[in-house]
């Protein structure tokens, strides 16, 4: 069984992400990436889903998050746009811990706007 970590689980799209994900069936253990997880648990209170502290601006929580998960949803919060500070430190991280799969909630043509913070983590990913 996979075990996939959701980050921004408690927003919109994360949580259709966990939803949808539940609704496969067995294959998946699902873990939801937070930066609280006692006032996150709300969020999850009808759900088989394992909260574990997980916060963008602190390295420290990427791998303890990582470290027993398989595959990564990333979605990058709106207002973290420095990659090199950010998200250079989670890819590495990702690398080091038993991660095989990343997920990435990109945007259309990020592939063709090398200015946007999506094309530069793209090239992290694919470059990993």
């Amino acid at each position: 069984m996979n075990r996939v970590l959701i980050t921004g689980a408690t927003g919109n799209v994360g949580k259709e992400v966990i939803g949808s994900l539940l609704k496969i069936g067995q294959s998946h253990s699902v873990v939801a990436g937070v930066q609280d997880v006692e006032e996150s648990k709300m969020y999850f209170t009808d759900m088989d889903v394992q909260l574990q502290h997980f916060d963008f601006e602190d390295n420290a929580t990427f791998r303890p998050a990582f470290d027993n998960c398989d595959i990564l949803f990333l979605l990058r919060p709106p207002q973290i746009s420095d990659v090199k500070r950010y998200f250079v430190p989670l890819i590495e991280a990702a690398k080091q811990t038993r991660i095989k799969h990343i997920v990435f909630l990109s945007v259309q043509g990020a592939e063709n706007s090398k200015f946007i913070p999506h094309h530069k983590i793209e090239r992290l990913i694919v470059e990993s």
